[in-house]
């Protein structure tokens, strides 16, 4: 039961440790005081400590946190079947369980193991989407089921919020897609002036208005966060930052992934945006960092491929934009837009952050992907399925292509760049022997450059400490000659 992380899960993990020893204690959870919940909502504080709760053993409490992951895994793969079973009008209950599976295993397998909040807010939004898409069949049908499906959306969506506070922006955000693009002004026009509507909303978000307070009673701030919570990381949103990535070996370690210099801020957010929908990896922290320098080249070949994968996805969500007669593939189409281009432009990019715009994506190119086969190729519901999943694995090898591209160019450079210290080196080595300095960093081999592109990702990184001890060796020598030069200016005057 013991995996590798840190960072956020050590996070989390302190928070529920503390605030159930609190509770524990005959304090409450609105009377916990931590600078962390300047960021981290109520809900998150509630939820993390339940394991500490229940048991005082690291063991069992990972066994309880693992298990509570398992139950939104779940709770995930069955919201998916039912949003297939709605919007593609197929009874295949058998294999709209595997696609389900499949596409929420790509994405929840690496967090199950580990304390984070991601998938938890996600699982209840998925819900709360399948409720929203009742809501916009049931309207012209019967407005009192849509009420009762409405405030049942507001409800996941305020329990998600709490989880994590930028699931509040989301829920905002699909309420407004569905008032502008799924709505006639009649309709809009009927609800706004209905008493009813507005008592649910208001009702319905008392997870937002919860938050606000716990917020305010330890801070004064009344907002989702504390006024300056963030400060400390908005360094890292902005131009040339692209990515960050969490790795475990050699060390566990962290580092923002950027552009190279001169690079347009239209590029930028391209690259963002690629990395944003095709970077992927099953492990949340990984093992090894899937790059071998901090800046993201991007050659020749590295930008065709990224355009040819964002233009598959925008012919994607252009399509379904136009399905005028199916309104819930329409809907996700515009949802999915909305959701990257505000997380991209908001901040960083972190893969866990775009798991829902992806999940939506894959289903509008599931459904339309099935249209298309059906109608060329006369396809079975089972052949869409096999067929779409290998189109899928077909695209994400567009991010190992260009990683591999990006590799190389790094390493490429890393071997100039060694070569041309180690001249440098033999010339530190040269003057000590000249001025008989004794230089303590002087046993350095030459390494073997030679096809150091054909190296593995582990022997990559070995061969990326070496350089950078040698840089130190470098530095640590010039720091010795330079004194010895300012010394004997000295007994020359």
């Amino acid at each position: 039961m013991v995996f590798k992380d840190f960072g956020d899960a050590d996070s989390y993990r302190e928070i529920g440790r503390t605030a159930a020893e609190h509770v524990l204690s005959g304090g409450t959870y609105f009377s916990y005081e931590s600078q962390t919940i300047a960021i981290r909502p109520l809900g998150s504080v509630v939820y993390t400590s339940l394991p500490y709760s229940i048991s005082n053993d690291p063991v069992v409490q990972s066994g309880i946190f693992f298990l509570m992951n398992l139950f939104f895994y779940f709770l995930a793969i069955f919201a998916l079947v039912n949003i297939l079973k709605t919007i593609n009008n197929q009874t295949e209950e058998v294999f709209n369980f595997f696609l389900s599976t499949t596409i929420i295993s790509l994405f929840y397998f690496s967090h199950l193991p580990v304390l984070a909040m991601d998938i938890q807010p996600l699982s209840l939004t998925l819900w709360a989407i399948y409720f929203l898409i009742k809501i916009i069949d049931d309207l012209s049908k019967n407005m009192k089921l849509s009420y009762i499906n409405l405030f049942i959306f507001m409800n996941l969506i305020s329990i998600a919020g709490l989880l994590k506070q930028s699931w509040f922006v989301y829920g905002f955000g699909i309420i407004a897609i569905v008032g502008l693009f799924q709505l006639s002004k009649i309709q809009i026009f009927q609800i706004l002036k209905d008493k009813y509507f507005w008592l649910i909303v208001i009702l319905g978000s008392w997870g937002f208005w919860l938050q606000c307070y716990f917020v305010y009673i330890h801070f004064g701030d009344f907002w989702l966060i504390k006024k300056d919570g963030l400060d400390a990381y908005s360094a890292a949103w902005v131009y040339p930052n692209l990515a960050l990535f969490a790795y475990t070996e050699p060390t566990m370690n962290a580092y923002l992934l950027h552009s190279e210099e001169n690079t347009s801020q239209i590029v930028w957010f391209l690259q963002k945006l690629y990395l944003a929908l095709f970077e992927f990896d099953f492990m949340l922290y990984k093992g090894y960092t899937p790059h071998f320098d901090t800046t993201f080249y991007t050659p020749v070949k590295s930008i065709v491929a990224i355009l040819c994968g964002l233009g598959m996805v925008l012919l994607t969500l252009s399509w379904g934009i136009l399905q005028k007669s199916n309104k819930s593939i329409r809907f996700f189409s515009i949802l999915a837009i909305f959701l990257t281009i505000y997380s991209v432009y908001m901040g960083h990019v972190e893969i866990r952050v775009y798991m829902l715009p992806k999940i939506l994506i894959m289903i509008v190119g599931f459904v339309l992907f099935k249209k298309l086969t059906n109608s060329f190729l006369n396809n079975s519901y089972v052949k869409s399925v096999v067929y779409f999943l290998i189109l899928i694995l077909f695209i994400y090898s567009i991010n190992s292509f260009v990683n591999k591209n990006n590799n190389f160019i790094a390493v490429e450079k890393k071997i100039s760049y060694y070569q041309n210290q180690f001249m440098y080196f033999e010339e530190q080595k040269k003057f000590a022997q000249d001025k008989n300095i004794e230089l303590p960093f002087l046993n350095f081999e030459k390494l073997n450059l030679i096809n150091n592109h054909k190296l593995t990702r582990s022997e990559l990184i070995i061969l990326q400490d070496k350089i950078y001890k040698f840089q130190s060796m470098i530095d640590s020598n010039q720091i010795l000659i330079d004194n010895h030069k300012k010394n004997g200016d000295r007994n020359e005057k």
